[in-house]
């Protein structure tokens, strides 16, 4: 079927391939954020395009129906004011110098066009004060020649344009790891400008009668950093942009002013309105000097040495599996993205980005009582209830520690109350995480103990952009956190979400945990008490054994003493432990620290475990247990009875 020809680009034209084009990049923006290694191993070039082209989009909108010039107004101020990161401020630049050649025009044939694109790339190349071949500015220059060339010879037909520039911008693109040392090293190629290539395969969808999905209106309006590859010394640390408004804001001027305060400086706009990005180790000294000349909005300052070190630790993990995939092989050639990659050494990168980029995200409630250092080193992702106390309404692990809380319930004259997380809560975690994934599994404390598991549904049923699986764990505290501890390790070996689902499905049915209370008032006052409530009035001198069975809490047995207590939960455990090995097991407390050891002890003598984890119980929990609770949690070995 011949295409069609395409003499002119008018106003609807020209928003529906801005819209087709940030469709196409917002689509690829965590591969583009993995390979993003320049000029920080930053990780958020492709979250920070789709930002700013959504911010384009958002924009242009309602104007369909209007001339190009209209058009072009519309982008050349919301991509000022959206632009996010070096990447999409240099798009937005790019953009702008486009916009400004083509005000007042209704429509525009292929001479003009050439000439406002010309322009465009003289202005992005000013906006920086260093500017850098082998990035997104050597992509967007190399294709508007190639297509100059082909205008010059006498070429109208935009449909064969587009179709030239794409090409081009692909064949530079494969050159940049030739251009910047770095790229080779880290087997990629420029993460800006594989965005920009991106923008126009979106563009030329749009004109074959390609689908592109609609995934911008799924995305938040936020997008958060992830660091990428292997640690390096950074000479500035703080990612800082504003925008600077006023009668005296002007391009020229910030870039005096800030000349010699840190590295990669791009400063765009126009006299009154000015946007700007630097990398320094002094933000509050950039925001000063530019408040000299006006008033500063939209504010940002990322810790790019402390992002990077984050991602780093739970990168190395994937870097060592993704290594031992390769076998050691050093034949052949890897690709990762469009760019050409060395050899072993850029294998096992391409590797490491393809699991990162199939990887499931877990999610979880801060009932599982999981040590915070624990969920970052695993990513998984905690949703905190509340512990509502007279005075306060504070977010366990966030607005209040674990000792905090205790101390306040040594004071509280009213037991607290909890309360779990709105579907709003959950939505705002679902769609920070579609910036980073594309799959979710939320697990969650007992939906017979607590409305959370219907907040996640609730939000998952809603949330675009990211597909999310809620599971009811029928748990809670450390059965619940090390069936949530196994998921987070499964995914990161890129187990999918279909078989992490089966996994904590069949995690749960074996997770056991028996503990013992310092008194039974918190879970009567709480409402947790279950099938516990025969023991009430009947433990004089006694302390009973509990445990969860079907969601909620339920009587075992009781015993007189620790020592005793320590043995009826061995011998509680011998059916389902003996025989076998490896697994974990989980050791809990409540403000009882010194009853870990003898709970290691025991167990350990008895049994054989691969993994031994510590699970303090948390404010949550806490509120309906009470201090001087303790006990162990396991997964069975053998089949009940």
């Amino acid at each position: 079927m011949a295409r069609e020809r395409i003499d002119y680009i008018d106003g609807p034209c020209l928003a529906s391939a801005i819209r087709s084009g940030a469709e196409w990049v917002a689509s690829k923006r965590i591969h583009l954020n993995e390979i993003n290694v320049f000029p920080v191993p930053d990780g958020d070039t492709g979250s920070n395009l789709t930002m700013t082209l959504k911010a384009a989009v958002d924009a242009i909108g309602g104007l369909e129906d209007r001339s190009v010039g209209e058009v072009s107004a519309a982008l050349s101020r919301a991509v000022l004011i959206g632009a996010r990161g070096n990447a999409g401020i240099i798009l937005a630049q790019f953009i702008r110098g486009f916009s400004r050649e083509v005000q007042g025009s209704v429509k525009l044939y292929p001479r003009d066009f050439i000439e406002a694109l010309r322009s465009s790339v003289k202005g992005a190349y000013e906006a920086m004060a260093e500017p850098t071949e082998g990035t997104i500015l050597t992509v967007v220059r190399e294709s508007v020649e190639a297509v100059a060339r082909l205008v010059d010879a006498g070429e109208t037909d935009y449909a064969k344009l587009l179709e030239r520039m794409h090409g081009a911008a692909e064949e530079s693109l494969a050159r940049t790891p030739e251009l910047l040392p770095v790229l080779k090293e880290a087997g990629v190629v420029d993460a800006g400008g594989e965005g920009f290539v991106d923008l126009l395969e979106g563009m030329l969808r749009l004109i074959r009668g390609e689908e592109v999905e609609a995934v911008l209106d799924s995305l938040p309006a936020t997008a958060p950093s992830a660091p990428w590859i292997q640690e390096r010394d950074l000479k500035y640390r703080y990612c800082t942009e504003f925008l600077l408004e006023g009668p005296d804001a002007d391009v020229g001027d910030l870039k005096v002013k800030l000349a010699g305060m840190g590295g990669s400086l791009v400063v765009i706009g126009s006299p009154g309105l000015v946007r700007a990005h630097i990398h320094t180790n002094r933000p509050e000294a950039v925001f000063d000097a530019a408040t000299e000349l006006g008033s500063l909005s939209r504010r940002k300052v990322d810790d790019m040495r402390e992002q990077h070190r984050e991602f780093v630790r739970s990168a190395e993990d994937s870097s060592r599996a993704g290594a031992a995939t390769a076998g050691g092989d050093e034949a052949g050639v890897v690709t990762a993205g469009r760019g050409p990659v060395g050899k072993s050494q850029a294998g096992q990168r391409a590797l490491v980005s393809d699991r990162r980029r199939r990887s499931v995200r877990i999610v979880t409630d801060s009932t599982a009582d999981i040590p915070p250092e624990v969920a970052a080193d695993l990513g998984i992702t905690v949703v905190p209830l509340t512990v509502n106390f007279e005075d306060a309404s504070l977010r366990a692990g966030v607005d209040l520690t674990n000792d905090e809380f205790y101390e306040r319930l040594r004071h509280s004259e009213k037991l607290p109350t909890t309360s779990q997380p709105t579907p709003h809560d959950f939505t705002q975690v679902y769609e920070e995480l579609s910036w980073e994934t594309r799959a979710a599994l939320s697990i969650h404390i007992s939906s017979a103990m607590s409305g959370t598991v219907r907040s996640a549904t609730l939000a998952g049923e809603e949330i675009r952009g990211v597909e999310v699986r809620v599971v009811d764990s029928r748990l809670v505290s450390a059965p619940l956190g090390m069936t949530v501890i196994a998921a987070a390790e499964a995914a990161m070996e890129g187990t999918d979400l279909a078989e992490l689902a089966t996994l904590v499905s069949n995690l749960s049915v074996r997770a056991r945990v028996f503990f013992t209370v310092g008194t039974l008032d918190y879970l009567v006052k709480g409402g947790r008490i279950g099938r516990a409530k025969g023991l009430l009035g009947k433990l004089i001198g006694v302390k009973p054994i509990l445990t969860v069975e079907d969601g909620v809490v339920a009587p075992v047995s009781r015993a007189r003493g620790e020592k005793a207590l320590l043995e009826a939960l061995v011998e509680l455990a011998r059916p389902e432990l003996a025989g076998g090995e490896g697994g974990t097991l989980g050791l809990i407390h409540a403000q009882r620290p010194e009853m870990l050891e003898r709970l290691r002890d025991a167990f350990c003598k008895e049994f054989t475990f691969e993994d031994v984890r510590v699970f303090e119980l948390g404010g949550v929990v806490g509120t309906h247990v009470g201090p001087g609770t303790w006990g162990i949690s396991y997964f069975r070995r053998k089949p009940a009875p």
